[in-house]
């Protein structure tokens, strides 16, 4: 299908181009009289629906490399009853997600508004979660736009600002009890965060670099504020990682001594920081796996190996900081 239909392209641009008047010009009137009419049957031959048919596909075969939002199998109109589904979704979700995180954090804390600088915090362990959080948000929320009909870009734009806008309200609520305050630098890991995508979009090296996450309880955590406390302040027990597609960026040759699924990613995890003093980072060399370069097709597949390939998978991995570690198959510091 997509062979014959760019044939149909290429055969309806040469037709154009041998149709022009300056082209024709250059020909005897035998000739011209024959191009004329052999240019006129052709085009009478060709249906405008393969046509369109071509541009799609040709979008979706352009579309379709990892880290790309793929247009091919969504719908292809605004469907106003998937926006609904969508909306109401998400808004019984936000009301579950508040009621976790208001008797997790804010409960019986309530204060006027205030900004609290908590740059030293987590040692800035934090805001890169923000950053993951976002994106994670972001990316999830440009595919559901996209299956509901809306055109790719503004699905990103208006995905980037539904996952800023979620995290904006979780640092107004911060602000708004005594215990926290609005963090200046939660909300700059937000936006990168939010926008990242759209970054990948305009600069198309960045697709191939991605922030992932891996977690294990702590037993430090555990210990010192059980299990009613948010497991997303277990930073002892969270590991992020920035990877990138070696694949990609191998120069052509190389490329065939690497498996595409196979990624390069460097770890950071904090320890100590609830016995004082300036805490310890811990840092990790790893492999990982790109999951959207595995076999699985549809948007559903697309989809959920987009959303899983925020979780970095257990792999062989070294700890270079503070003491060097070997690890034949590493997940988190427990």
């Amino acid at each position: 299908m997509r062979l014959i239909a760019g044939g149909k392209i290429f055969l309806t641009v040469l037709g154009i181009f041998l149709g022009s008047p300056r082209f024709i010009a250059c020909m005897s009137p035998s000739d011209s009289i024959e191009v004329k009419h052999n240019l006129s049957s052709s085009l009478r031959s060709f249906s405008p629906v393969p046509l369109r048919i071509a541009l799609t596909d040709s979008n979706a075969v352009r579309l379709s490399q990892p880290g790309q939002f793929r247009d091919e199998a969504f719908h292809p109109k605004l469907s106003y009853s998937r926006l609904a589904f969508i909306g109401g979704t998400s808004l019984a979700i936000g009301v579950g997600v508040h009621i976790y995180q208001n008797r997790a954090w804010w409960l019986g804390s309530r204060a006027r508004f205030h900004v609290e600088n908590d740059w030293s915090y987590a040692m800035n362990f934090d805001k890169i979660g923000h950053f993951w959080a976002a994106e994670l948000l972001s990316s999830i929320y440009a595919d559901l736009y996209r299956w509901a009909g809306v055109e790719r870009k503004q699905a990103l734009l208006y995905s980037a600002a539904t996952g800023f806008l979620y995290e904006l309200y979780v640092e107004i609520e911060d602000g708004l009890h005594r215990d926290w305050g609005f963090s200046p630098g939660d909300a700059f890991g937000d936006v990168l965060g939010a926008f990242y995508p759209i970054l990948q979009e305009q600069f198309p090296l960045l697709q191939n670099f991605s922030l992932k996450w891996s977690y294990l309880p702590n037993r430090e955590y555990l210990d010192r504020y059980g299990t009613n406390h948010a497991f997303i302040d277990d930073y002892q027990g969270t590991t992020f990682w920035a990877t990138a597609r070696i694949h990609n960026l191998l120069p052509g040759p190389a490329r065939d001594y690497l498996p595409s699924f196979l990624n390069l990613a460097i770890g950071l995890n904090v320890q100590k920081i609830y016995q004082g003093g300036r805490g310890e980072r811990r840092w990790f060399i790893s492999l990982d796996y790109d999951l959207e370069s595995l076999p699985g097709e549809g948007a559903f597949w697309k989809s959920l190996k987009r959303v899983l390939n925020h979780v970095h998978f257990p792999a062989p991995a070294v700890q270079v900081s503070p003491n060097v570690v070997w690890y034949g198959m590493f997940f988190t510091v427990r």
